[in-house]
């Protein structure tokens, strides 16, 4: 996980929290994915699905944004 995102959510407010979930979520449909989260005993997990039927899991939602900024064209290279 080196130079990944991990931000600490204990100190984010629960509407912050959120709205990064729905912003990131955006990303993802653009990218033609599906983000869901669910709640489990330690905090949010985040799931990716691809139309293919492949699924990535994360326990950060920062882990799932550097996920799609791996899958974004390069600045200028529009698909």
């Amino acid at each position: 996980m080196n130079g990944a995102t991990k931000p600490d959510e204990s100190c984010t407010a629960p509407d912050e929290r959120y709205a990064a979930f729905c912003r990131v979520s955006e990303t993802a449909r653009q990218l033609g994915l599906s983000l869901q989260r669910g709640e489990d005993r330690c905090g949010w997990t985040y799931t990716l699905f691809w139309p293919t039927g492949h699924v990535e899991d994360y326990p950060y939602l920062g882990l799932v944004q550097d996920r799609l900024r791996s899958l974004q064209p390069p600045a200028g290279e529009e698909s």
